[in-house]
């Protein structure tokens, strides 16, 4: 749906509500503020084997509202763009995301003409919650050939934002590889002092995901440093990313 006027494109969950999303499927929505769902005040959400994918600007918004910060669970869903997709206008606000969501291309059956359907070897099929499909719609049309397929493998170097920022003692570092390279992942103080060193070694290409736990650390600022070498030794690629412990 289309509300290029309106705050909602989706669906808009109000304060004080208690709502279930469960096999759902968000695709195309656009509005002002948040295209597929948004989220306020003192309502409590928990979204399961459900899919976001093309709302525009945000996949789901969260808005803090009559002093409060809606309650939001997420599992076993596909959401296009990760946690990134997800706008807060607060840092007050947070969410509850799951271990089980995917970020990956739904691989609908033939979305330009409207059919939302999966495509056998969608990344949705089986990888719900007790092993169901993702989203409202079952497989529709067989697996797409390789020229309509699009590439799930990265087109860049990328070290994405740890969430949580600030974060007590766990967070989630992800990382995309377009190709296989070797790569160092590590953790400094702002002293430039090693504190952690999560991965070192050959990784395959991908979209990759690991944990923090800063449990053995104080509060403070830490730098996550992702250091690449692909297959050409000269291709050397540094990324940094700060973040903040808070016990």
């Amino acid at each position: 749906e289309s509300n290029p006027n309106g705050n909602t494109g989706g669906l808009l969950i109000g304060d004080s509500v208690n709502v279930d999303i469960i096999n759902c499927t968000f695709v195309n929505n656009t509005s002002i503020e948040t295209g597929g769902l948004k989220i306020s005040g003192s309502s409590n959400t928990n979204i399961i084997n459900s899919i976001f994918s093309g709302n525009t600007p945000d996949e789901i918004g969260v808005y803090y509202w009559n002093e409060s910060c809606p309650a939001i669970e997420i599992d076993f869903s596909l959401i296009r763009g990760g946690i990134e997709s997800v706008y807060f206008d607060t840092s007050t606000c947070n969410i509850n995301w799951g271990e089980n969501n995917i970020d990956a291309d739904p691989l609908f059956c033939d979305p330009d003409s409207g059919d939302f359907s999966l495509a056998e070897g969608s990344p949705c099929i089986g990888t719900g919650q007790d092993g169901v499909n993702i989203g409202a719609l079952g497989i529709g049309c067989e697996a797409l050939s390789s020229d309509e397929t699009p590439s799930l493998t990265p087109i860049d170097y990328v070290l994405h934002q740890n969430y949580p920022n600030p974060f007590n003692p766990i967070t989630k570092i992800r990382f995309d590889l377009p190709e296989d390279a070797d790569i160092q992942l590590s953790v400094y103080d702002v002293l430039g002092r090693e504190v952690a060193e999560l991965v070192n070694g050959r990784v395959v290409s991908g979209f990759h995901e690991v944990i923090w736990d800063a449990s053995d650390v104080s509060s403070g600022i830490y730098l996550c440093r992702l250091t690449t070498h692909s297959q050409n030794p000269s291709d050397r690629s540094l990324l940094t990313k700060k973040m903040v412990v808070v016990k």
